[in-house]
């Protein structure tokens, strides 16, 4: 089998020839159509983020594929990005996202940047209609850069009318402004980045700003007064922090406004000081959220097979032989499209 491992941090993926081995039991062996790239891959290569497989190691979390082998043979499947033991207390109280043995493909476990993956059967979240093989390759990204988004939407309760901020529209930010779009929310996107954010304006995004050219204060003063304009509500605002940057963070607390709720979905090493007390002078919360549940994962198949989530306009498929061209680009200067390896 095919495969790219990271063997040694900050250096480029190695290309290896890994042997299949016998299927366990309860598990399947699925084929991937393709993987997405995320932010996290990057943090395990170039920013010490804790890996809890040594290394070498394959990663990549964002899989979708068909199953070669086990009980599903044939089915197209997307695998979680968080895998839950349903045996753990965590688990057994109904919060299996905080599973005590989870499992993360590319993390705890090899991940998707190859041909094959073994993974747990019972967790497979099955495509009930059959696509072509290039969308199902993108529609990889629904497992972590759709699914987590739209747990923290569901996290905060968003309906339709409400106000969502979302900081950093790149891939999980990017897509969840579409999903809040398709919850009815009215929806800012804020970035440092004119090409996103023209991209989700043309995708129905209405209220866009590029925040590199606006202060904190420049930017919580337009905010009031677009809804001022449009009369949206000026309070209890759904703030999502999608960055995974100090500032991006910075900027989601001061945008904290009476009955506000925040969700922090991105992830950085970085540390802020911060006034707490803001949450109780507002009566407002803030949210974690790691990853999603693997039951959301059919919601997210269906909004994408409905037409309610455009992931081709914000996906791009390359060969799985270019990986680490695309990962050096991804962190050396950004790319505008979610990136998705086919093997």
């Amino acid at each position: 089998m095919i495969a790219w491992q990271l063997a040694k941090r900050n250096e480029p993926l190695v290309l290896a020839d890994l042997p299949l081995g016998d299927l366990k039991p309860g598990y399947a062996r699925v084929k991937v159509a393709g993987c997405g790239l995320c932010h996290t891959d990057l943090g395990f290569i170039y920013d010490d983020v804790r890996m809890r497989h040594e290394l070498p190691l394959v990663l990549g979390h964002e899989i979708s594929g068909t199953v070669a082998e086990g009980s599903l043979t044939g089915k197209q499947v997307l695998i979680p990005a968080v895998i839950p033991c349903r045996t753990c207390a965590p688990c057994l109280a109904g919060q299996p996202r905080i599973c005590s043995n989870q499992l993360m493909p590319g993390n705890d476990i090899h991940g998707g940047f190859a041909e094959y993956i073994d993974v747990p059967e019972k967790e497979l979240a099955v495509i009930p209609q059959e696509v072509d093989q290039d969308v199902l390759a993108q529609m990889s990204v629904i497992a972590d850069a759709v699914t987590t988004p739209l747990q923290a939407i569901k996290n905060l309760g968003l309906k339709k009318g409400d106000v969502a901020i979302f900081i950093g529209v790149g891939g999980v930010g990017g897509f969840g402004a579409l999903l809040a779009l398709a919850f009815g929310a009215e929806v800012f996107a804020l970035d440092i980045n004119d090409q996103k954010l023209e991209k989700l304006g043309q995708a129905g995004v209405k209220h866009t700003l590029n925040v590199r050219e606006n202060d904190i204060r420049a930017t919580k003063k337009w905010v009031k007064e677009v809804c001022k304009a449009e009369g949206l509500p000026g309070f209890g605002h759904k703030i999502f922090e999608t960055s995974g940057s100090a500032p991006g963070q910075e900027l989601a607390f001061a945008l904290i406004n009476m009955g506000a709720q925040m969700a922090t979905v991105g992830f950085t090493m970085d540390k802020l000081n911060l006034r707490i007390s803001n949450l109780m002078a507002f009566d407002a919360r803030i949210v974690g959220n790691w990853g999603a549940s693997p039951e959301i994962y059919a919601e997210a198949i269906q909004l994408y097979l409905e037409g309610k989530l455009n992931l081709k306009d914000f996906t791009e498929l390359h060969p799985l032989s270019s990986i680490n061209e695309i990962i050096y680009k991804a962190h050396h200067e950004g790319l505008e499209s979610r990136a998705v390896l086919v093997p």
